[in-house]
């Protein structure tokens, strides 16, 4: 009998994952209950030395949108997120670029944020060390271009 693996279908990425990519993660759920769509999605980082949960400011910024990050455990990205993600969405160019220099033939399913929800190249600010209005101000962001993205067929 055969590995039988989770498809991710979305995969948010950023640095560490405590914030940017576990907003995005819950914010696009959310997107997905709303309309009534069955989501796959995982958050990962590029650079995770250990798990921990998420930042304080992060739990904050989105709770008051009612979508709880408080049992959120950042991961280190691997081979395997990546080969198995149909879509990955990256908060910044670096990111991206990271990932395509790392594993092989997968420019044709990897965006940043901005370019798969406008068609632009902009980077999502990082809010780490910015105090609670850099969350905020962050999770706005996030929720903007994702409720702008179309969700992937499953």
């Amino acid at each position: 009998m055969g590995c039988v693996c989770m498809i991710n279908r979305v995969l948010f990425v950023c640095t560490g994952n405590t914030c940017r990519s576990a907003m995005a993660k819950v914010i696009f759920k959310d997107k997905c209950t709303k309309e009534g769509i069955v989501s796959r999605v995982k958050s990962a980082g590029i650079y995770v030395r250990y798990p921990k949960g998420a930042s304080l400011e992060a739990i904050t910024a989105v709770a008051r949108w009612d979508l709880d990050l408080r049992k959120h455990i950042s991961s280190q990205i691997t081979k395997n997120d990546i080969l198995s993600s149909k879509i990955i969405i990256t908060m910044t160019q670096e990111h991206k670029n990271f990932l395509i220099n790392t594993v092989a033939d997968i420019d044709t399913k990897i965006y940043t944020l901005n370019e798969y929800s406008r068609g632009r190249s902009k980077d999502i600010m990082d809010p780490f060390g910015g105090g609670l209005e850099a969350y905020f101000k962050s999770a706005e962001q996030l929720r903007d271009l994702i409720n702008d993205m179309v969700i992937p067929e499953l």
